[in-house]
Protein backbone atom coordinates (compact mmCIF):
# COMPACT_ATOMS: atom_id res chain seq x y z
CA UNK A 1 0.00 0.00 0.00
CA UNK A 2 3.26 2.21 1.12
CA UNK A 3 4.70 1.41 -2.13
CA UNK A 4 1.44 2.30 -4.16
CA UNK A 5 1.27 5.61 -2.42
CA UNK A 6 4.68 6.49 -3.81
CA UNK A 7 4.20 5.58 -7.08
CA UNK A 8 1.23 8.14 -7.27
CA UNK A 9 2.95 10.79 -5.33
CA UNK A 10 5.84 10.58 -8.03
CA UNK A 11 3.37 10.49 -11.16
CA UNK A 12 2.05 13.81 -9.82
CA UNK A 13 5.64 15.45 -9.44
CA UNK A 14 6.09 14.67 -13.04
CA UNK A 15 2.87 15.67 -14.04
CA UNK A 16 3.24 18.90 -12.10
CA UNK A 17 6.81 19.85 -13.34
CA UNK A 18 5.45 18.48 -17.06
CA UNK A 19 2.63 21.21 -17.24
CA UNK A 20 5.07 23.89 -15.41
CA UNK A 21 7.49 23.01 -18.16
CA UNK A 22 5.19 23.49 -20.71
CA UNK A 23 4.09 26.66 -19.42
CA UNK A 24 7.53 27.78 -19.16
CA UNK A 25 8.04 27.08 -22.96
CA UNK A 26 4.34 28.53 -23.80
CA UNK A 27 4.90 31.68 -26.46
CA UNK A 28 1.30 31.30 -27.98
CA UNK A 29 -0.15 35.05 -26.82
CA UNK A 30 -3.86 33.69 -27.24
CA UNK A 31 -3.12 30.66 -24.65
CA UNK A 32 -4.81 32.37 -21.05
CA UNK A 33 -2.32 29.60 -19.27
CA UNK A 34 0.38 31.23 -21.04
CA UNK A 35 2.58 34.16 -19.48
CA UNK A 36 2.30 35.79 -22.79
CA UNK A 37 -1.16 35.96 -23.12
CA UNK A 38 -2.10 39.34 -24.29
CA UNK A 39 -6.34 39.32 -25.46
CA UNK A 40 -5.42 42.11 -27.67
CA UNK A 41 -3.42 40.03 -30.23
CA UNK A 42 -6.00 37.59 -29.76
CA UNK A 43 -8.79 39.99 -31.75
CA UNK A 44 -9.57 39.73 -34.90
CA UNK A 45 -8.63 43.09 -36.48
CA UNK A 46 -11.69 45.17 -37.66
CA UNK A 47 -11.57 45.64 -41.45
CA UNK A 48 -15.06 47.02 -43.47
CA UNK A 49 -15.37 45.19 -46.52
CA UNK A 50 -18.61 44.52 -48.62
CA UNK A 51 -19.53 43.52 -52.12
CA UNK A 52 -21.90 44.64 -54.83
CA UNK A 53 -23.79 42.51 -57.17
CA UNK A 54 -26.27 43.43 -59.74
CA UNK A 55 -29.16 40.63 -60.88
CA UNK A 56 -29.53 39.89 -64.26
CA UNK A 57 -32.50 37.91 -65.11
CA UNK A 58 -32.98 35.67 -61.91
CA UNK A 59 -29.12 35.62 -60.84
CA UNK A 60 -26.83 37.72 -58.90
CA UNK A 61 -23.36 38.70 -60.23
CA UNK A 62 -20.58 41.02 -58.90
CA UNK A 63 -20.84 44.09 -60.41
CA UNK A 64 -17.99 45.70 -62.97
CA UNK A 65 -17.76 48.62 -64.65
CA UNK A 66 -19.52 50.98 -66.85
CA UNK A 67 -22.46 49.43 -65.56
CA UNK A 68 -26.54 50.06 -66.74
CA UNK A 69 -27.90 51.49 -63.95
CA UNK A 70 -31.59 51.22 -64.16
CA UNK A 71 -30.44 47.45 -62.36
CA UNK A 72 -30.75 46.48 -59.06
CA UNK A 73 -27.68 46.56 -57.12
CA UNK A 74 -27.65 44.44 -54.04
CA UNK A 75 -24.91 45.71 -51.24
CA UNK A 76 -23.91 43.02 -48.71
CA UNK A 77 -21.47 43.20 -45.55
CA UNK A 78 -19.01 40.50 -46.00
CA UNK A 79 -16.85 41.91 -42.88
CA UNK A 80 -16.71 38.38 -40.76
CA UNK A 81 -17.35 40.26 -37.23
CA UNK A 82 -18.81 43.09 -36.18
CA UNK A 83 -21.38 44.48 -33.98
CA UNK A 84 -23.09 47.20 -35.77
CA UNK A 85 -22.65 48.98 -39.36
CA UNK A 86 -23.96 52.10 -41.36
CA UNK A 87 -24.30 52.45 -44.65
CA UNK A 88 -24.38 56.17 -46.88
CA UNK A 89 -25.34 56.07 -50.65
CA UNK A 90 -25.82 59.43 -51.75
CA UNK A 91 -28.46 61.35 -49.00
CA UNK A 92 -29.57 57.78 -47.26
CA UNK A 93 -28.31 55.94 -44.76
CA UNK A 94 -29.19 52.46 -43.63
CA UNK A 95 -28.35 49.99 -40.49
CA UNK A 96 -28.85 46.87 -42.64
CA UNK A 97 -26.40 44.02 -43.25
CA UNK A 98 -28.03 43.75 -46.50
CA UNK A 99 -30.24 45.75 -49.27
CA UNK A 100 -30.86 46.69 -52.78
CA UNK A 101 -30.96 49.99 -54.74
CA UNK A 102 -32.51 50.46 -58.33
CA UNK A 103 -32.59 53.31 -60.88
CA UNK A 104 -28.87 55.39 -60.88
CA UNK A 105 -28.50 58.41 -62.75
CA UNK A 106 -26.68 57.83 -65.92
CA UNK A 107 -23.18 58.64 -66.80
CA UNK A 108 -22.37 59.00 -62.79
CA UNK A 109 -20.06 57.89 -60.24
CA UNK A 110 -21.47 55.98 -57.32
CA UNK A 111 -19.50 55.97 -54.25
CA UNK A 112 -21.13 53.73 -51.54
CA UNK A 113 -19.54 53.92 -48.09
CA UNK A 114 -20.09 51.26 -45.48
CA UNK A 115 -18.44 51.76 -41.68
CA UNK A 116 -18.52 49.03 -39.40
CA UNK A 117 -18.58 49.07 -35.18
CA UNK A 118 -17.15 46.42 -33.07
CA UNK A 119 -16.16 45.96 -29.65
CA UNK A 120 -13.26 45.08 -28.07
CA UNK A 121 -11.80 43.98 -24.47
CA UNK A 122 -11.27 46.95 -22.26
CA UNK A 123 -7.23 46.20 -22.31
CA UNK A 124 -7.40 46.79 -25.99
CA UNK A 125 -9.47 50.12 -26.36
CA UNK A 126 -6.62 52.41 -27.93
CA UNK A 127 -4.46 49.34 -29.43
CA UNK A 128 -7.84 48.10 -31.69
CA UNK A 129 -9.88 49.70 -33.39
CA UNK A 130 -13.38 50.01 -32.52
CA UNK A 131 -14.66 51.52 -36.22
CA UNK A 132 -13.18 51.44 -39.91
CA UNK A 133 -14.44 52.32 -43.21
CA UNK A 134 -14.38 51.54 -46.90
CA UNK A 135 -15.59 53.30 -49.99
CA UNK A 136 -15.88 51.56 -53.11
CA UNK A 137 -17.12 53.20 -56.51
CA UNK A 138 -18.30 52.35 -59.75
CA UNK A 139 -19.72 54.43 -62.96
CA UNK A 140 -23.28 53.74 -64.72
CA UNK A 141 -23.28 54.29 -68.91
CA UNK A 142 -25.78 55.78 -71.12
CA UNK A 143 -27.30 52.00 -71.83
CA UNK A 144 -27.10 52.14 -75.65
CA UNK A 145 -24.03 53.12 -76.00
CA UNK A 146 -22.53 50.43 -73.97
CA UNK A 147 -23.48 48.94 -77.07
CA UNK A 148 -23.31 51.10 -79.85
CA UNK A 149 -19.89 52.32 -78.82
CA UNK A 150 -18.65 48.73 -77.21
CA UNK A 151 -17.87 49.99 -73.52
CA UNK A 152 -19.50 46.99 -72.24
CA UNK A 153 -16.37 45.25 -70.79
CA UNK A 154 -17.69 41.88 -72.02
CA UNK A 155 -17.12 42.66 -75.66
CA UNK A 156 -14.03 40.93 -77.38
CA UNK A 157 -12.17 38.02 -78.63
CA UNK A 158 -11.08 35.03 -75.89
CA UNK A 159 -9.11 32.67 -76.61
CA UNK A 160 -9.49 28.72 -74.34
CA UNK A 161 -11.07 25.29 -74.50
CA UNK A 162 -14.80 23.88 -74.00
CA UNK A 163 -14.84 21.04 -71.14
CA UNK A 164 -16.50 18.83 -73.76
CA UNK A 165 -12.73 18.63 -75.83
CA UNK A 166 -10.22 20.56 -73.41
CA UNK A 167 -7.33 19.36 -76.16
CA UNK A 168 -9.01 21.72 -79.13
CA UNK A 169 -8.34 25.60 -78.57
CA UNK A 170 -12.00 27.50 -79.52
CA UNK A 171 -11.89 31.38 -79.94
CA UNK A 172 -15.11 33.09 -79.00
CA UNK A 173 -15.91 36.65 -79.48
CA UNK A 174 -18.60 38.87 -78.31
CA UNK A 175 -19.70 41.98 -80.59
CA UNK A 176 -22.18 43.62 -81.77
CA UNK A 177 -24.76 43.68 -84.39
CA UNK A 178 -27.59 45.63 -85.93
CA UNK A 179 -29.36 47.57 -85.79
CA UNK A 180 -31.36 44.80 -87.37
CA UNK A 181 -33.60 45.21 -90.99
CA UNK A 182 -36.81 45.15 -89.34
CA UNK A 183 -36.07 46.55 -85.46
CA UNK A 184 -33.39 48.95 -86.03
CA UNK A 185 -32.17 47.63 -82.35
CA UNK A 186 -28.52 46.78 -81.83
CA UNK A 187 -27.86 43.22 -80.67
CA UNK A 188 -25.22 41.21 -79.38
CA UNK A 189 -23.06 38.59 -81.52
CA UNK A 190 -21.41 35.30 -79.70
CA UNK A 191 -19.57 33.00 -82.15
CA UNK A 192 -18.50 29.51 -81.80
CA UNK A 193 -21.06 29.03 -78.73
CA UNK A 194 -22.75 26.67 -79.05
CA UNK A 195 -22.39 25.92 -82.99
CA UNK A 196 -21.36 28.63 -85.27
CA UNK A 197 -22.89 27.10 -87.86
CA UNK A 198 -26.10 26.54 -86.84
CA UNK A 199 -28.80 28.29 -88.33
CA UNK A 200 -32.94 27.19 -88.18
CA UNK A 201 -34.39 27.35 -91.50
CA UNK A 202 -36.83 30.03 -90.38
CA UNK A 203 -34.63 33.17 -89.40
CA UNK A 204 -34.39 35.49 -91.49
CA UNK A 205 -30.94 36.83 -92.89
CA UNK A 206 -29.44 40.36 -93.37
CA UNK A 207 -28.24 42.17 -96.32
CA UNK A 208 -24.43 41.06 -95.44
CA UNK A 209 -25.78 37.22 -95.51
CA UNK A 210 -25.92 37.19 -91.40
CA UNK A 211 -28.84 35.48 -89.58
CA UNK A 212 -30.82 38.00 -87.58
CA UNK A 213 -31.74 35.77 -85.19
CA UNK A 214 -29.21 32.93 -84.51
CA UNK A 215 -28.91 30.98 -81.53
CA UNK A 216 -25.29 32.24 -81.11
CA UNK A 217 -27.66 35.89 -80.29
CA UNK A 218 -27.11 36.98 -76.48
CA UNK A 219 -29.04 39.56 -74.85
CA UNK A 220 -27.24 42.65 -73.02
CA UNK A 221 -26.82 41.72 -69.77
CA UNK A 222 -25.14 43.23 -66.28
CA UNK A 223 -21.72 44.97 -66.55
CA UNK A 224 -19.30 41.67 -66.51
CA UNK A 225 -22.27 39.02 -66.92
CA UNK A 226 -24.95 38.36 -69.29
CA UNK A 227 -27.88 35.38 -68.89
CA UNK A 228 -29.03 34.07 -72.28
CA UNK A 229 -32.67 32.18 -73.06
CA UNK A 230 -32.75 32.37 -76.74
CA UNK A 231 -36.44 32.79 -77.90
CA UNK A 232 -36.98 29.31 -79.18
CA UNK A 233 -36.02 27.76 -75.71
CA UNK A 234 -32.48 26.26 -78.19
CA UNK A 235 -30.17 27.90 -75.96
CA UNK A 236 -30.02 29.05 -72.58
CA UNK A 237 -26.72 29.90 -70.20
CA UNK A 238 -24.57 32.18 -68.94
CA UNK A 239 -21.38 34.03 -68.69
CA UNK A 240 -19.23 35.49 -66.24
CA UNK A 241 -15.99 37.92 -66.77
CA UNK A 242 -13.68 38.20 -64.51
CA UNK A 243 -9.84 39.46 -64.20
CA UNK A 244 -10.08 38.89 -68.48
CA UNK A 245 -10.99 35.28 -67.80
CA UNK A 246 -15.01 34.44 -69.47
CA UNK A 247 -16.65 31.50 -68.49
CA UNK A 248 -19.63 30.46 -69.91
CA UNK A 249 -21.83 28.03 -68.77
CA UNK A 250 -24.03 26.43 -71.57
CA UNK A 251 -27.00 24.24 -72.42
CA UNK A 252 -28.09 23.44 -76.27
CA UNK A 253 -31.78 21.85 -76.98
CA UNK A 254 -30.93 19.81 -80.60
CA UNK A 255 -33.05 20.71 -83.51
CA UNK A 256 -34.18 17.82 -85.58
CA UNK A 257 -37.25 19.01 -87.24
CA UNK A 258 -37.07 20.40 -90.89
CA UNK A 259 -38.97 23.22 -90.04
CA UNK A 260 -36.68 24.63 -87.75
CA UNK A 261 -38.70 23.95 -84.44
CA UNK A 262 -36.78 22.39 -81.57
CA UNK A 263 -37.72 19.06 -80.16
CA UNK A 264 -38.19 18.80 -77.07
CA UNK A 265 -37.48 15.12 -76.39
CA UNK A 266 -34.02 15.38 -78.43
CA UNK A 267 -30.90 15.04 -76.54
CA UNK A 268 -29.59 18.21 -74.34
CA UNK A 269 -25.98 19.25 -74.78
CA UNK A 270 -24.45 21.22 -71.81
CA UNK A 271 -20.98 22.49 -71.86
CA UNK A 272 -18.68 25.07 -70.32
CA UNK A 273 -16.32 28.08 -72.21
CA UNK A 274 -13.39 28.78 -70.09
CA UNK A 275 -10.90 31.32 -72.48
CA UNK A 276 -8.70 34.40 -72.07
CA UNK A 277 -9.16 37.53 -73.17
CA UNK A 278 -6.82 38.10 -76.30
CA UNK A 279 -8.48 41.59 -77.86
Amino acid sequence: MKKLLIIKLVFCVMLLSALQSCKDDCESPCNKDCETYNPCDCETPLKADFVMEEKVWDRWFEIGSPLDGVRSIRYTVTTPKYDSCLWILGAETLRVAQFSRQGYPKKSTIKPMLIVYSSVDARCVGKLKTVDTLVRSFVTADPPLLLEEKQWPVFGSYRGYKKSNPNKEVIVTIDTIGPTIHTNLWGIHMTNIPYNDYYPARHLLRPDGTPQHAINRIPYGGSVSFVSRFEEGMFEGYGVLKNDELKIVYSYHKDTLINGIWDRESPILKDEFIGQKIK
